[in-house]
């Protein structure tokens, strides 16, 4: 039996010394620290890449985006298809391959590691930025509405100005921090929960404290106690939440549950009949 071969961690030297044929090497392509902070133009790179890059991780998180063309990556095993308008975040950590990459190509690669990330003034900001980005790209890719796009290839395009001769990282951090909030505008909506009325949460735990206390229907006194509620207070809520005062809807809910019991119980002659107890369903609601 073959064992699964180990998902190599791969420095940004590593990666290009792997998978890239560039006639420059790779200290004069890039400013100092690549590791930290890296942005480039994807089709500077990739006429140079040597394509399947097999799965990897990184210790940085990598940001594409598309102008132009079609890409196919891998993200934790799940194939990723960008095309022109697409962004696509990979976190640090993440298990990250490139299969195909048209002769097209256009748009930009930047990476960051968290080192840099706490440097930022925002640093506070992009983390939850980023983890709410990752969080909704791990199937694919974010498309960009048109004023976003727009706005995304010019923040890019200042990111790679500040990136060169040497990174200025307080422009850095703005443009980021920027990025972020232009990516996260073309998210899908989400839809709030409804958050349940007071009063019919009020209501509800009367129905479990009666079904907890089943084996004897108490005074609305008692209830409230065990709720932290004046019986006034039980009353209004649960007329507002069903139309009954808190006695009557209890009673009902008290009787209707023992029946309900009783039907099922007494079929499998495990219940013993309180001949007493029918009485009290039978009759009205005790003062």
């Amino acid at each position: 039996m073959h064992a699964t071969p180990a998902i190599p961690l791969l420095s940004t030297e590593a990666l290009w010394s792997r998978y890239v044929q560039s006639p420059q090497p790779f200290e004069a392509a890039f400013p100092a620290h690549p590791e930290r902070f890296l942005i480039t133009r994807l089709e500077a790179v990739a006429p140079w890449m040597k394509l399947p890059a097999h799965p990897h991780r990184r210790e940085v998180t990598e940001l594409l985006f598309l102008t132009r063309g079609r890409l196919l990556r891998g993200a934790d095993g799940r194939a990723i298809s960008l095309g022109p308008g697409e962004a696509h975040i990979l976190l640090a950590g993440q298990i990250s391959s490139v299969d195909f990459i048209s002769a097209d190509i256009a748009g930009y690669y930047c990476h960051f590691s968290l080192e840099t990330i706490l440097q930022l003034y925002h640093k506070e900001h992009m983390v939850q930025e980023l983890l709410l980005l990752g969080a909704h790209m791990k199937t694919g890719g974010l498309r960009l509405h048109p004023q976003t796009e727009a706005a995304a290839e010019a923040i890019f395009g200042r990111l790679l100005a500040a990136y060169r001769p040497q990174p200025d990282l307080r422009l850095i951090d703005a443009y980021l921090v920027t990025l972020c909030y232009e990516l996260r505008r073309c998210l899908p909506a989400v839809v709030p929960e409804r958050r349940q009325p007071r009063a019919e949460v009020l209501a509800d735990d009367f129905k479990n404290l009666i079904i907890n206390y089943i084996s004897e229907f108490h005074p609305l006194a008692f209830y409230a106690g065990q709720l932290g509620v004046s019986p006034n207070h039980l009353n209004k809520a649960v007329r507002q939440a069903t139309g009954k005062s808190a006695s009557e809807q209890g009673w009902q809910f008290w009787k209707t549950t023992w029946k309900v019991l009783i039907a099922c119980l007494i079929p499998f002659g495990t219940f013993y009949i309180d001949y007493a107890m029918l009485r009290k369903l039978e009759g009205g609601q005790p003062e």
